[in-house]
Protein backbone atom coordinates (compact mmCIF):
# COMPACT_ATOMS: atom_id res chain seq x y z
CA UNK A 1 0.00 0.00 0.00
CA UNK A 2 1.13 3.33 -0.81
CA UNK A 3 1.01 7.31 -0.49
CA UNK A 4 1.96 7.57 -3.95
CA UNK A 5 -1.12 5.31 -4.26
CA UNK A 6 -2.78 8.47 -3.00
CA UNK A 7 -1.93 11.61 -5.37
CA UNK A 8 -0.50 12.18 -9.30
CA UNK A 9 -2.31 14.75 -7.72
CA UNK A 10 -1.46 17.12 -10.89
CA UNK A 11 1.92 19.00 -10.73
CA UNK A 12 1.65 21.88 -8.73
CA UNK A 13 4.84 25.19 -8.57
CA UNK A 14 4.63 28.36 -7.00
CA UNK A 15 7.23 31.28 -7.76
CA UNK A 16 7.81 34.33 -6.73
CA UNK A 17 9.68 36.88 -8.54
CA UNK A 18 11.93 39.32 -8.45
CA UNK A 19 13.11 38.71 -4.29
CA UNK A 20 12.99 34.52 -4.53
CA UNK A 21 11.93 31.75 -6.03
CA UNK A 22 9.83 28.88 -4.98
CA UNK A 23 9.12 25.73 -6.17
CA UNK A 24 6.20 22.90 -5.19
CA UNK A 25 6.06 19.76 -6.33
CA UNK A 26 2.92 17.60 -5.19
CA UNK A 27 2.94 14.36 -7.35
CA UNK A 28 2.28 11.40 -8.04
CA UNK A 29 4.50 9.51 -9.53
CA UNK A 30 2.66 9.53 -13.21
CA UNK A 31 4.49 11.67 -14.56
CA UNK A 32 7.52 12.71 -12.23
CA UNK A 33 10.52 11.39 -14.61
CA UNK A 34 9.27 13.78 -17.69
CA UNK A 35 8.19 17.56 -16.91
CA UNK A 36 5.80 17.12 -20.09
CA UNK A 37 4.15 20.70 -19.52
CA UNK A 38 6.61 23.25 -18.50
CA UNK A 39 6.52 26.95 -17.77
CA UNK A 40 9.28 28.83 -18.78
CA UNK A 41 10.00 32.57 -17.56
CA UNK A 42 11.36 35.35 -19.80
CA UNK A 43 12.53 38.73 -18.55
CA UNK A 44 12.35 42.11 -20.77
CA UNK A 45 12.84 45.34 -19.06
CA UNK A 46 9.50 45.87 -16.84
CA UNK A 47 7.83 43.02 -17.65
CA UNK A 48 7.97 38.98 -17.82
CA UNK A 49 6.78 36.74 -19.98
CA UNK A 50 5.81 33.32 -19.07
CA UNK A 51 5.45 30.76 -21.63
CA UNK A 52 3.59 26.87 -21.86
CA UNK A 53 4.96 24.25 -23.63
CA UNK A 54 3.47 20.80 -23.56
CA UNK A 55 5.63 18.13 -24.94
CA UNK A 56 3.50 15.41 -24.44
CA UNK A 57 1.18 13.63 -27.05
CA UNK A 58 -2.29 14.76 -25.17
CA UNK A 59 -3.75 17.70 -24.66
CA UNK A 60 -3.16 18.94 -21.19
CA UNK A 61 -4.73 22.01 -18.92
CA UNK A 62 -2.90 24.09 -16.93
CA UNK A 63 -4.20 26.41 -14.00
CA UNK A 64 -2.74 30.00 -12.62
CA UNK A 65 -2.75 31.49 -9.57
CA UNK A 66 -1.25 34.98 -9.07
CA UNK A 67 -0.43 37.73 -6.80
CA UNK A 68 0.46 40.79 -7.81
CA UNK A 69 2.15 43.98 -6.28
CA UNK A 70 2.33 46.71 -8.46
CA UNK A 71 1.84 44.37 -11.32
CA UNK A 72 -0.86 43.12 -13.68
CA UNK A 73 -1.57 40.52 -16.64
CA UNK A 74 -2.56 41.04 -20.48
CA UNK A 75 -4.71 38.09 -20.20
CA UNK A 76 -7.60 37.09 -17.98
CA UNK A 77 -8.17 34.03 -18.43
CA UNK A 78 -6.85 31.81 -15.79
CA UNK A 79 -7.41 27.90 -17.00
CA UNK A 80 -5.82 26.67 -20.43
CA UNK A 81 -5.88 24.09 -23.02
CA UNK A 82 -2.53 23.18 -24.33
CA UNK A 83 -2.50 21.07 -27.09
CA UNK A 84 0.23 18.40 -27.77
CA UNK A 85 3.74 19.90 -29.00
CA UNK A 86 2.01 23.62 -28.42
CA UNK A 87 4.49 26.44 -27.14
CA UNK A 88 2.66 29.77 -26.12
CA UNK A 89 3.04 32.66 -24.85
CA UNK A 90 0.31 32.11 -21.70
CA UNK A 91 0.61 35.67 -20.09
CA UNK A 92 2.73 39.09 -19.86
CA UNK A 93 3.02 40.50 -16.40
CA UNK A 94 3.37 43.79 -16.36
CA UNK A 95 4.85 46.31 -13.97
CA UNK A 96 2.72 49.17 -13.58
CA UNK A 97 4.42 52.07 -11.83
CA UNK A 98 8.08 52.26 -13.02
CA UNK A 99 9.59 54.38 -9.92
CA UNK A 100 8.26 51.57 -7.71
CA UNK A 101 9.35 47.94 -6.75
CA UNK A 102 7.37 45.32 -8.03
CA UNK A 103 7.11 41.36 -7.31
CA UNK A 104 4.96 38.87 -8.20
CA UNK A 105 3.75 35.47 -7.25
CA UNK A 106 2.17 32.53 -9.80
CA UNK A 107 0.89 29.12 -8.95
CA UNK A 108 -0.21 26.48 -11.31
CA UNK A 109 -1.33 22.87 -11.64
CA UNK A 110 -1.44 20.82 -14.68
CA UNK A 111 -3.27 17.41 -16.00
CA UNK A 112 -3.75 15.34 -18.61
CA UNK A 113 -7.10 16.45 -20.82
CA UNK A 114 -10.03 18.86 -20.46
CA UNK A 115 -12.89 19.31 -19.07
CA UNK A 116 -16.14 16.93 -20.64
CA UNK A 117 -14.76 13.51 -20.38
CA UNK A 118 -17.09 11.37 -18.63
CA UNK A 119 -16.47 7.80 -17.91
CA UNK A 120 -18.40 5.09 -19.90
CA UNK A 121 -20.67 3.16 -16.64
CA UNK A 122 -21.13 0.48 -19.00
CA UNK A 123 -17.64 -0.46 -19.63
CA UNK A 124 -16.27 -3.30 -17.32
CA UNK A 125 -12.80 -3.69 -16.45
CA UNK A 126 -10.64 -6.96 -16.64
CA UNK A 127 -7.96 -7.96 -14.05
CA UNK A 128 -4.64 -6.57 -15.08
CA UNK A 129 -2.87 -9.82 -14.57
CA UNK A 130 -2.12 -13.42 -16.68
CA UNK A 131 -5.56 -15.47 -17.23
CA UNK A 132 -5.54 -17.73 -13.73
CA UNK A 133 -3.49 -15.52 -11.52
CA UNK A 134 -5.24 -14.79 -8.30
CA UNK A 135 -4.35 -11.49 -6.06
CA UNK A 136 -5.49 -10.59 -2.93
CA UNK A 137 -6.67 -6.75 -2.59
CA UNK A 138 -5.01 -4.97 0.28
CA UNK A 139 -6.62 -1.75 -0.19
CA UNK A 140 -9.58 -1.48 -1.71
CA UNK A 141 -12.04 1.90 -2.82
CA UNK A 142 -11.91 4.26 0.12
CA UNK A 143 -8.70 2.24 1.80
CA UNK A 144 -7.92 4.05 5.09
CA UNK A 145 -3.88 4.14 4.21
CA UNK A 146 -3.72 5.85 1.41
CA UNK A 147 -7.10 6.04 -1.11
CA UNK A 148 -8.94 9.24 -0.95
CA UNK A 149 -9.35 12.24 -2.93
CA UNK A 150 -8.28 11.79 -6.81
CA UNK A 151 -7.39 7.75 -5.96
CA UNK A 152 -10.26 7.34 -3.54
CA UNK A 153 -11.51 4.46 -6.05
CA UNK A 154 -8.28 2.59 -6.32
CA UNK A 155 -7.31 -0.83 -5.82
CA UNK A 156 -4.09 -2.54 -4.64
CA UNK A 157 -3.35 -5.39 -5.40
CA UNK A 158 -0.72 -7.85 -3.43
CA UNK A 159 1.68 -9.11 -6.11
CA UNK A 160 5.23 -10.49 -6.10
CA UNK A 161 7.72 -8.44 -8.16
CA UNK A 162 7.93 -9.25 -11.55
CA UNK A 163 4.39 -10.38 -11.80
CA UNK A 164 3.15 -9.94 -15.61
CA UNK A 165 0.66 -6.80 -15.63
CA UNK A 166 -1.79 -6.49 -18.70
CA UNK A 167 -3.84 -3.44 -19.78
CA UNK A 168 -7.12 -3.57 -18.02
CA UNK A 169 -8.67 -1.43 -20.34
CA UNK A 170 -6.88 -0.23 -24.05
CA UNK A 171 -6.01 3.20 -25.14
CA UNK A 172 -2.74 5.09 -25.82
CA UNK A 173 0.35 5.60 -23.54
CA UNK A 174 0.45 9.04 -22.52
CA UNK A 175 3.30 8.58 -19.70
CA UNK A 176 5.37 5.72 -18.31
CA UNK A 177 8.82 5.37 -16.36
CA UNK A 178 10.31 2.67 -15.18
CA UNK A 179 13.92 3.76 -14.32
CA UNK A 180 13.64 4.12 -10.41
CA UNK A 181 14.79 1.43 -8.24
CA UNK A 182 13.95 2.72 -4.91
CA UNK A 183 10.85 2.04 -2.31
CA UNK A 184 9.79 1.93 1.21
CA UNK A 185 7.04 2.90 3.62
CA UNK A 186 7.82 6.18 3.58
CA UNK A 187 6.65 9.59 1.96
CA UNK A 188 10.26 10.27 1.08
CA UNK A 189 10.07 7.55 -1.42
CA UNK A 190 6.88 9.55 -3.18
CA UNK A 191 8.55 10.40 -6.24
CA UNK A 192 10.23 6.95 -7.29
CA UNK A 193 7.89 4.63 -8.54
CA UNK A 194 7.42 3.52 -11.83
CA UNK A 195 4.29 4.07 -13.64
CA UNK A 196 1.75 3.70 -16.92
CA UNK A 197 -0.73 6.04 -17.90
CA UNK A 198 -3.15 4.88 -20.23
CA UNK A 199 -6.13 7.35 -21.90
CA UNK A 200 -9.26 5.50 -22.85
CA UNK A 201 -11.02 6.32 -25.88
CA UNK A 202 -13.80 8.05 -23.32
CA UNK A 203 -11.18 10.50 -22.19
CA UNK A 204 -11.01 9.23 -19.04
CA UNK A 205 -6.63 7.63 -17.47
CA UNK A 206 -5.95 4.76 -15.87
CA UNK A 207 -2.94 4.52 -13.81
CA UNK A 208 -0.91 1.81 -12.97
CA UNK A 209 2.25 1.88 -10.06
CA UNK A 210 5.02 0.58 -8.40
CA UNK A 211 6.41 -0.97 -11.40
CA UNK A 212 9.91 -2.68 -10.94
CA UNK A 213 12.76 -0.99 -12.28
CA UNK A 214 13.03 -1.51 -15.86
CA UNK A 215 9.91 -3.11 -15.58
CA UNK A 216 7.44 -1.09 -17.79
CA UNK A 217 7.76 -2.69 -21.76
CA UNK A 218 5.09 0.19 -23.34
CA UNK A 219 6.09 3.67 -24.68
CA UNK A 220 4.67 6.81 -24.96
CA UNK A 221 2.41 7.14 -27.91
CA UNK A 222 1.85 3.38 -28.26
CA UNK A 223 -1.80 2.10 -28.68
CA UNK A 224 -2.23 -1.01 -26.34
CA UNK A 225 -5.61 -3.11 -26.32
CA UNK A 226 -7.40 -4.71 -23.27
CA UNK A 227 -4.94 -7.71 -21.86
CA UNK A 228 -1.85 -6.45 -23.08
CA UNK A 229 0.92 -7.02 -21.30
CA UNK A 230 2.54 -3.56 -20.47
CA UNK A 231 5.13 -4.34 -17.50
CA UNK A 232 5.63 -6.11 -14.67
CA UNK A 233 4.77 -5.52 -11.04
CA UNK A 234 7.42 -4.16 -8.41
CA UNK A 235 7.70 -2.27 -4.97
CA UNK A 236 8.84 1.23 -5.99
CA UNK A 237 7.60 4.27 -4.25
CA UNK A 238 5.84 5.00 -1.46
CA UNK A 239 5.12 0.98 -0.75
CA UNK A 240 4.79 -0.70 2.16
CA UNK A 241 5.31 -4.42 0.46
CA UNK A 242 5.33 -5.93 -3.48
CA UNK A 243 2.36 -4.44 -4.93
CA UNK A 244 0.03 -2.79 -8.13
CA UNK A 245 -1.96 0.03 -7.70
CA UNK A 246 -4.01 0.73 -10.57
CA UNK A 247 -7.24 3.80 -10.50
CA UNK A 248 -9.12 5.95 -13.13
CA UNK A 249 -10.05 9.55 -13.13
CA UNK A 250 -11.80 11.74 -15.13
CA UNK A 251 -10.21 15.19 -15.81
CA UNK A 252 -12.10 18.01 -14.35
CA UNK A 253 -12.43 21.84 -14.72
CA UNK A 254 -10.95 21.67 -11.20
CA UNK A 255 -7.74 21.63 -9.79
CA UNK A 256 -8.64 17.90 -8.44
CA UNK A 257 -9.19 15.11 -11.14
CA UNK A 258 -12.40 13.08 -10.21
CA UNK A 259 -12.43 9.81 -9.33
CA UNK A 260 -13.96 7.09 -11.52
CA UNK A 261 -15.86 3.77 -9.31
CA UNK A 262 -15.15 0.95 -11.82
CA UNK A 263 -16.45 -2.52 -12.10
CA UNK A 264 -14.26 -5.73 -13.12
CA UNK A 265 -14.83 -9.09 -14.31
CA UNK A 266 -13.18 -11.60 -12.91
CA UNK A 267 -13.84 -16.00 -12.16
CA UNK A 268 -15.93 -14.90 -9.03
CA UNK A 269 -18.58 -12.81 -11.07
CA UNK A 270 -19.00 -9.98 -13.64
CA UNK A 271 -19.38 -6.36 -13.51
CA UNK A 272 -18.18 -6.66 -9.52
CA UNK A 273 -17.00 -3.98 -7.02
CA UNK A 274 -13.74 -5.84 -5.80
CA UNK A 275 -13.71 -5.74 -2.28
CA UNK A 276 -10.47 -5.10 0.23
CA UNK A 277 -9.39 -8.51 1.83
CA UNK A 278 -10.61 -10.77 -0.49
CA UNK A 279 -8.72 -12.82 -3.98
CA UNK A 280 -10.30 -12.84 -7.29
CA UNK A 281 -8.75 -14.25 -10.16
CA UNK A 282 -8.29 -13.09 -13.63
CA UNK A 283 -10.13 -14.82 -16.68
Amino acid sequence: MNRSSATKRPIIKSFLFPLFLITFLLLSPRLVAEDLVRVIREEHANEVHLYVLNDGIVEATIRFKFKLDNARLDNKQRTLIIAPGEHIRAFKVIREKIDKSWRYQYRYRWRWGRDGARHDKSYVYRLPFEKGTKAFIIQGFKGRYSHGGEQKYAIDWAVPVGTPVYAARGGRIVAAESRYIRGGPSPDFLNTANYVVVKHDDGTFGNYLHFKRDGVVVQIGDNVRTGQLIGYSGNTGFSTQPHLHFHVYEPTDDWEAEPVKIRFTALEGHKIILKQGKKYTAK
